[in-house]
């Protein structure tokens, strides 16, 4: 299944309503890759395996610059008028 970007998602929808809900669905999937990516990265750390606690991390930093990006447009969209 093809992901369809926030910005998308967020450009579709036709109230307020729709794109708010749109971004909490967003930030759960966000906390939730963000969460397995922490527990991941400290049963790494705990095994001693350094170099796959070094890959998490790039992946940490991977998700968070993705998310961090799209925020802008986020914020511009939940604060667009109601277009329905």
């Amino acid at each position: 299944m093809k992901r369809i970007a926030i910005r998308e998602r967020l450009r579709k929808a036709k109230s307020l309503a729709v794109r708010r809900e749109i971004a909490h669905d967003w930030l759960a999937n966000w906390l939730q890759h963000y969460d397995l990516t922490i527990r991941s990265l400290d049963n790494a750390v705990s095994r001693g395996e350094m170099q796959e606690a070094g890959r998490i991390l790039g992946q940490l930093k991977a998700l968070n610059d993705k998310r961090f990006g799209a925020m802008p447009n986020l914020i511009d969209k939940l604060c667009d008028e109601d277009v329905a």
